[in-house]
């Protein structure tokens, strides 16, 4: 269907949801690269990669914010936030800054797949 066209990376030091996040791209047959703490791969402007990227926005907030901002100026990412609860401010922080989906954690893990293939059927 439209395997191996997206490469994500995920920024999370959860491991419940770096397995859910694993068994979604091994299904999709997608490259998968975790990250920590080192966002520097997220400012390679690359228009030819097809990027999923996958950050947590409870952590050092501000930065993650500016670098959606860079993405979203150079790139054609997808980029997906999560937050470990629901923070109102937060949310619209993040998605003035550009990021596609806002997920609360326990809603990604809920969601993921699903929203991957639709994201994935659409593009």
């Amino acid at each position: 269907m439209f395997e191996g066209n997206y490469k994500f990376y995920v920024e999370t030091d959860d491991m419940y949801l770096s397995s859910i996040i694993a068994n979604v791209c091994n299904m999709y047959s997608c490259e998968l690269e975790f990250v920590e703490g080192d966002e520097s791969f997220l400012l390679e402007c690359d228009l030819e990669e097809k990027r999923i990227i996958i950050l947590n926005l409870s952590n050092n907030t501000k930065e993650k914010l500016r670098h959606i901002q860079k993405i979203r100026s150079c790139s054609t990412s997808m980029t997906i936030g999560y937050m470990d609860a629901f923070d109102k401010k937060l949310q619209e922080q993040a998605s003035e800054a550009g990021c596609d989906i806002i997920f609360v954690r326990l809603s990604l893990i809920k969601n993921l797949g699903k929203t991957i293939e639709k994201l994935m059927s659409n593009a």
